[in-house]
């Protein structure tokens, strides 16, 4: 039952956050940035995967290496 409701509701949940990440791209690229802990937004969208956040600052504190 539990994998069925799973089956049904998973794509819908990817469909949404999905078409959501595309809206804010499109009408709201300052809030995305800040979202995805990007201050700059000068650096043509080079957004970290992981970043750590000093919130006094706002500045990133560390930055994973890339694999």
């Amino acid at each position: 039952m539990a994998l069925e409701v799973l089956a049904i509701l998973m794509p819908i949940q990817l469909y949404g956050g999905d078409e959501t990440g595309v809206f804010m791209g499109q009408h709201q690229p300052a809030e995305l940035a800040a979202f995805e802990g990007n201050w700059k937004t000068d650096n043509n969208g080079d957004y970290p995967r992981a970043p750590v956040v000093d919130i006094a600052t706002n500045k990133r504190t560390r930055q994973p290496d890339a694999a």
